[in-house]
């Protein structure tokens, strides 16, 4: 990995601890943190990892955003829609079987 990019990601994650969980600047921040996670990953072994990591942010703004704004606020869908598919998925028992 680059140093450039381990640094910004030090520095995003450093940021974290500055805002409350559902303060707006937490969740952009937890947005960019995902974008660096995906960003340049090419010939990277370890790429699995940093998409789990940058599905794990885009969860917790995809929380917080349906905690305090609802699940059909637009920053909310907008969310959703960077999320991977698997989480886009409502949990089995909500999705009954025919």
């Amino acid at each position: 990995m680059l140093r450039s990019r381990l640094a910004r990601i030090r520095s995003l994650q450093a940021n974290l601890s500055l805002w409350a969980e559902d303060d707006p600047r937490t969740q952009e921040t937890r947005l960019r943190l995902a974008r660096v996670y995906q960003d340049h990953q090419d010939g990277d072994t370890d790429r699995e990892r940093w998409d789990e990591l940058a599905a794990i942010e885009i969860e917790r703004v995809i929380e917080s955003r349906t905690r305090t704004l609802g699940p059909d606020h637009p920053a909310t869908l907008e969310a959703r829609r960077l999320a991977p598919h698997d989480l886009n998925r409502k949990p089995a028992e909500e999705n009954p079987q025919p």
